[in-house]
């Protein structure tokens, strides 16, 4: 059910007192009176009128009304997420109180809160809510971005992840939109089987994600302090014998959603990992970068269909220097080569006509292509 455009409340359920104080054309006078808080009133009755307000009134009342409301004690506001107020209410709660992760676990219990902002709240809440959010089964199939938003969350449990994705599947939810998700489906069920359910596998598999996690910040960090710098090999290869080793702890669906979620350190070395899931995620990542796919592009020993998917991607085949190293790779379709070649420079077509490197019928093409058209 997605939130109504207009996002007000109707008039009629509030008392006509009130109405006078948080209509549109209310005195400016009376609608900071009641943005300030200074009207008794109960509890949930004065979250509903500041949201209401908030979204008629000008921009300084508005930001009277998110003052007030963020004053509140946090028990009241805890009390005021549990009632069965209107979605767009608790919407508003869960924007104003981003940083309360104690209110958004009693927002999600909310029969009340509306799918989308669960979707919202599953995208970057903790593990502990992620936990109680894939424990909806209910909400997960009547709003099947649920299940997206908590597989995308890299604080969720890889061994949950598992679980909700087989449950979509038995479940014949369609989640095929989803970047990489025939490869995690099939690592699932042709390589995992089902999820871990004993007490010692859920234990093993709690080990592997606070160990990922502890990797991902890591890197990040190193990443983010310039500590790591990807064109220096000698550092690259130092810090993926480390990855290596974190990585041989992960069954083949766990690196499958890290190939999706990872950072470019972790898809470096997935890259290179034998299974063609893992493969085929890595290079179906949304945070692949144009310079990330450039370095695949000249490798070599990748397989044929990721440097075919590069050569498909119009994005990526923009830039000239990536037509350039794939008409250099011979696992370039030679369909796609061809067409590259025919916008490459002179000075670059000669140096491929006699380059041993490349397959002999690049060298030939870039002969005729020097050549110019033949004359009649």
């Amino acid at each position: 059910m997605a939130l109504p455009e207009v996002r007000l409340i109707e008039d009629e359920k509030f008392p006509e007192k009130l109405r006078r104080l948080i209509a549109r054309d209310a005195p400016k006078a009376a609608q900071l009176m009641m943005a300030r808080g200074a009207v008794p009133l109960p509890p949930v009755i004065l979250v509903a009128c500041l949201y209401q307000l908030s979204q008629v009134a000008d921009e300084e009342t508005g930001a009277e009304c998110q003052a007030t409301l963020r004053k509140m004690p946090p028990a009241i506001i805890r009390q005021v997420a549990a009632e069965p107020l209107l979605p767009v209410v608790l919407d508003w709660l869960s924007k104003t109180f981003h940083d309360r992760p104690e209110l958004h676990e009693t927002l999600i219990q909310n029969r009340a809160t509306d799918e989308d902002t669960i979707v919202a709240l599953a995208r970057h809440g903790s593990e502990a809510l992620c936990e109680a959010v894939a424990r909806d089964q209910e909400r997960m199939l009547r709003a099947p971005a649920i299940i997206e938003a908590l597989y995308y969350n890299r604080n969720c449990r890889a061994s949950t992840a598992d679980r909700i994705i087989d449950f979509a599947a038995r479940n014949g939810v369609d989640l095929s939109y989803m970047p990489g998700f025939e490869e995690v489906l099939a690592a699932i069920h042709g390589t995992t089987g089902t999820a871990p359910t004993s007490p010692a596998d859920h234990a093993a598999i709690a080990d592997v994600d606070q160990a990922v996690r502890e990797l991902n910040a890591e890197t990040d960090r190193l990443i983010a302090g310039g500590e790591i710098d990807f064109q220096d090999s000698e550092a690259v290869e130092k810090k993926s014998e480390s990855l290596s080793m974190r990585l041989s702890k992960l069954n083949v669906a766990q690196k499958v959603r890290m190939a999706l979620l990872g950072n470019q350190m972790e898809r470096s070395a997935l890259i290179r990992e034998p299974n063609k899931l893992v493969q085929r995620a890595v290079i179906r990542s949304p945070a692949v970068n144009d310079n990330e796919a450039m370095t695949y592009a000249k490798n070599r020993s990748l397989p044929d269909e990721i440097i075919a998917y590069i050569a498909s991607n119009r994005q990526w085949t923009k830039s000239y220097q990536m037509k350039l190293s794939l008409v250099k790779n011979p696992k370039c379709p030679m369909a796609k080569a061809m067409t590259f070649m025919r916008m490459l420079r002179s000075n670059d077509l000669r140096l491929l006509s006699r380059d041993k490197n490349v397959s002999p019928a690049i060298q030939k093409m870039s002969k005729m292509l020097l050549a110019g058209p033949v004359k009649a």
